[in-house]
């Protein structure tokens, strides 16, 4: 379900895009009120804007000859100066799994020790179709998302005096995350 809004985000954004908001313009009479968005309209906005900023602070960081990386990294260390100072390994896997969550990723947890969590999650996957729009419009692709998404972690994670190393199968990714 959550695949499928994403991918009628992503057409949605495209064809706002280009239209511009002139989509049914001469319809538009003074006094009318344009009805509001259902929470599944609101939350396919919110998928395709949120890539559409993503893309383009990754576009941004490229004319300044910055890399995907760095660009994360930036956002990364950038957000964390609204993040609670009771910060640790198992709040940031919480924080983890609430904000992939909108994207069907899951997280498993696979040991806690005194210092560290190490998990798997499934990447994000929102069909061939999304990622080669994403390719055609923005020029970057789902992977480069997850290159950006790790760069984030380890700029969240370092400002806050913490770690997380990456092993990226095809599927999966298992990370540990170490105070």
């Amino acid at each position: 379900m959550k695949k499928h809004i994403t991918i009628i985000a992503v057409i949605s954004f495209i064809t706002v895009l280009f239209l511009n908001g002139t989509m049914l313009a001469q319809d538009l009479e003074p006094g009318d009120v344009l009805p509001p968005l259902t929470e599944e309209q609101k939350l396919e906005r919110f998928a395709g804007n949120f890539f559409a900023t993503v893309f383009g602070f990754m576009a941004h960081g490229k004319e300044h000859g910055k890399s995907i990386e760095d660009v994360g990294r930036f956002l990364g260390e950038y957000v964390t100066a609204g993040w609670p100072d009771e910060f640790d390994p198992e709040y940031y896997i919480n924080a983890l799994n609430n904000n992939l969550g909108m994207f069907d990723v899951t997280i498993e947890i696979l040991e806690v020790g005194e210092d560290h969590i190490t998990a798997k999650r499934t990447k994000i996957d929102p069909g061939e179709d999304v990622d080669e729009a994403f390719q055609g419009v923005y020029g970057y692709s789902i992977s480069d998302f997850e290159k950006f998404f790790a760069a984030a972690e380890k700029g969240i994670l370092s400002s806050r005096g913490m770690t997380i190393s990456h092993e990226v199968g095809d599927d999966i990714i298992v990370f540990t995350v170490s105070q």
